[in-house]
């Protein structure tokens, strides 16, 4: 199934995507449940404004794919998606923010750096100001995305997470 949804994928060009990723991140937003944040969401609905069908799949994959393999067309995007799932990641569940916080790690090689520096600050104010091990956790698992998805293009990045990660209790 997930092949189906990754050539529907390709069908993407600029202009498609202006209308995919507001109703993509509306999607995001709206997903109850781990199924629909994490593993299933209904595509046919966002990519063919159809009614509901059986094609599922996860919001992270997506993100991950429109990023690896289509990075040029979703760079103007990439900044209101990061902060999609920058403001979906909180969650009660781990296995959710995991995958958020991986999926914004890759988000970070297409967002400006205002956006990755936000990124950052958001987690760093996660973990000092956080009221419970979570908040910690989801700092951790943001900074962790970003030293592997995104400070191989962005030297001066890694070189500020690598002093911010011992502080926070991250070993890379």
């Amino acid at each position: 199934m997930m092949d189906a949804i990754e050539r529907s994928l390709e069908l993407l060009d600029k202009d498609t995507m202006k209308t995919f990723v507001p109703r993509f991140q509306k999607t995001i937003r709206k997903a109850l449940g781990l199924p629909s944040k994490v593993c299933f969401i209904h595509v046919s609905v966002v990519l063919y404004h159809l009614p509901l069908g059986n094609y599922q799949v996860g919001c992270s994959r997506i993100i991950v794919t429109l990023v690896v393999r289509h990075g040029f067309i979703t760079k103007p995007f990439a900044d209101e998606l990061l902060k999609t799932v920058q403001t979906s990641m909180r969650d009660r569940n781990e296995t959710v923010m995991a995958s958020y916080a991986s999926a914004a790690g890759y988000l970070c090689r297409l967002a400006s750096d205002e956006k990755i520096l936000g990124l950052v600050a958001y987690s760093r104010k996660l973990y000092f100001e956080g009221e419970d091990e979570g908040s910690r956790e989801l700092a951790g698992e943001v900074v962790y995305a970003l030293c592997k998805k995104c400070v191989s293009d962005r030297p001066s990045l890694f070189s500020f997470l690598t002093a911010l990660a011992p502080r926070i209790g991250l070993i890379l």
